[in-house]
């Protein structure tokens, strides 16, 4: 059966102003599982390549699929681009089979099918590999028993919930087939290929602010020789930078440390890029010379600069002077970390700032809770959300405050909070020495700098749209982030613009 695997084009801004879009793993996984299974998979990422719809759509039917499955990494944002694509694939009469998968749709089923005319044919709840799969069997072999598929939510049933599939727990079984898809080769990080792994899935937190426990619901991992290998492979191929696509992939220390001995071993070592607990930093901070050896480059580890746990956090509590010892370890071991913090409506200017400032390290990220509706945080916080338009629920964007105004106000604070933090960041790049020898490190520092002004440029738009609003036309719809057909053409335009010069630099 042929299926088309496809990724819609959102409009964002900051992130494509420093990197490209990345290998979709979540598609490139389904895919890998559905040729497994001797069906035909073709890849299409509109992401990447600035599709239009129409342009999707003809990308769509020269497959001549009989399924086309659509998804996006960024799930909550791109929703109503999915919605849309069903629609217009819907008016273009296609007689495939529409199947809708990611965080977003999984928690919001009734949404989805709300409106049948742009509703895909079936949605798939959490892990897709294996049931996207049996799905497209199933259709295939049109077997009349697919409402009673595991996982599979159907338009034509109506009905909103489905029976959960169970975990996949052998993950090596369902690894992805890199030499399958050689359109992955396209991908590009900091001037070099890039691609998306996963070690593990899951997380044994509880974290009231994160649904991804809930999606995961148990945390597992591949086999340490396995993914060290795959690992290999890639570097083999030239790829020069890994992210690493984990929740926790250090939750258990003796498997992190045999993982990382593994990855030491490998005779070629591309630039990891990961995420951790800072709790897990400062338990390692005598073996980052280990995390060098494995390949590490950079690690995001999140800091929480309002008060103890206000996110809903749960046992990632780390202490500051003790994560601030470990901030220059890595330092020393020529890692840079980034600090990934949350701020929002409460945050004290100059408390955030000591906090964040005493932690010396090179790079910061400062992004707003964002109250997904399927978390503890999103349920708690509903009441507070000023910003309703989920295409701007992307943590850079604040969406949680008293008024319109209150989110500017958040919006400027963090920009002034930037402009400290990257100034004292960057001194501490310049006068490490191990730092500087760490390629990632040093061009990210230009790249910071990029997506800063592009955010910057963009808030400007959209205040003095805002102000615009306010003098010429109705005051009540004058807030930033309102639509507009003016804001909108410049905003996207912007975009165009950066996302071409992304591709073009790599």
């Amino acid at each position: 059966m042929r299926c088309a695997v496809v990724v819609p084009r959102i409009a964002r801004l900051s992130t494509r102003a420093a990197i490209p879009p990345q290998v979709p793993l979540g598609h490139l996984l389904i895919a890998s599982e559905l040729r497994r299974r001797g069906h035909s998979a073709t890849l299409i990422d509109a992401d990447l390549e600035c599709l239009s719809i129409r342009q999707t759509l003809q990308r769509v039917a020269a497959c001549k699929p009989s399924a086309v499955l659509v998804g996006h990494p960024a799930s909550t944002i791109a929703h109503m681009r999915c919605m849309e694509l069903f629609r217009c694939l819907r008016q273009a009469s296609s007689t495939a089979s529409l199947i809708y998968g990611g965080v977003h749709p999984t928690y919001h089923p009734d949404v989805v099918f709300r409106n049948p005319e742009m509703a895909p044919d079936y949605l798939v709840q959490h892990e897709a590999e294996r049931v996207c799969a049996d799905l497209v069997d199933r259709l295939e072999d049109q077997s009349p028993a697919l409402s009673d598929l595991p996982g599979v939510v159907s338009l034509a049933r109506g009905a909103p919930q489905a029976r959960a599939a169970s975990p996949i727990q052998v993950l090596d079984d369902f690894a992805p087939s890199w030499d399958a898809f050689p359109e992955v080769q396209c991908y590009r990080a900091f001037g070099m290929p890039s691609a998306v792994v996963q070690f593990s899935r899951g997380c044994p937190r509880r974290c009231g602010y994160c649904g991804q426990f809930m999606f995961w619901k148990s945390w597992r991992h591949r086999s340490v020789e396995s993914f060290a290998a795959e690992i290999d492979r890639l570097a083999h191929s030239r790829t020069g930078v890994l992210w690493i696509a984990d929740e926790n992939w250090s939750v258990n220390p003796a498997v992190f440390h045999d993982l990382l001995r593994a990855l030491a071993r490998n005779r070629r070592r591309p630039h990891l890029i990961v995420a951790m607990e800072g709790a897990h930093l400062i338990r390692d901070r005598h073996d980052f010379g280990l995390y060098r050896e494995a390949g590490i480059s950079m690690v995001m580890v999140g800091f929480d600069a309002g008060e103890q746990d206000a996110y809903g956090a749960v046992g990632k509590r780390a202490p500051p002077t003790q994560l601030s010892v470990a901030m220059r370890a890595m330092c020393d071991a020529g890692i840079a970390p980034i600090v990934n913090a949350f701020i929002d409506e409460n945050t004290q200017t100059q408390e955030a700032f000591r906090q964040l400032s005493a932690l010396d390290a090179p790079y910061y990220n400062l992004l707003f809770p964002t109250p997904h509706a399927w978390t503890e945080f999103g349920k708690n916080n509903a009441s507070r959300v000023c910003h309703e338009s989920i295409d701007r629920w992307d943590y850079r964007h604040p969406v949680l405050g008293a008024s319109a105004p209150d989110l500017l106000r958040q919006s400027w604070i963090a920009k002034l909070l930037e402009v400290l933090l990257h100034t004292q960041g960057f001194t501490r790049l310049l006068r490490s020495r191990q730092l500087r020898k760490n390629r990632l490190a040093v061009e990210a520092l230009p790249l910071t700098a990029m997506v800063f002004l592009v955010e910057v440029g963009e808030q400007i738009v959209r205040a003095a749209w805002s102000a615009y609003r306010y003098c010429f036309s109705d005051p009540s719809q004058a807030m930033p982030g309102a639509s507009g057909a003016c804001q909108q053409d410049i905003v996207e335009g912007m975009h165009d613009m950066v996302t071409e010069s992304a591709r073009r630099n790599g």
